[in-house]
């Protein structure tokens, strides 16, 4: 059995709360439903669709990701939560 110090221990909690959240993109566009054809007609003329679908998933400290976020509206960005990476 391994025991750690508490300070290690701390330091492995700080580390663990500056992660940033993820997102599933196949959760996101599910929990969008038929709104999902208005933001990815807003990623393509804006020119991020491609990396929306290149990328792994979606995380919270990406610049486009949180540019998106700034335009998006409070029920829409409720059901984004639902969509965290588990």
């Amino acid at each position: 059995m391994n025991i750690i110090s508490a300070k290690q221990f701390e330091a492995e909690q700080r580390a663990r709360q500056t992660v940033p959240q993820i997102r599933s993109k196949l959760k996101i566009i599910r929990v969008l439903g038929e709104e999902w054809e208005t933001y990815r007609q807003q990623m393509e003329q804006a020119g991020m669709l491609d990396q929306f679908f290149a990328a792994e998933y979606l995380a919270e400290d990406d610049p486009v990701f949180t540019a998106f976020m700034e335009n998006v509206p409070d029920e829409v960005k409720e059901k984004l939560n639902e969509c965290l990476w588990e």
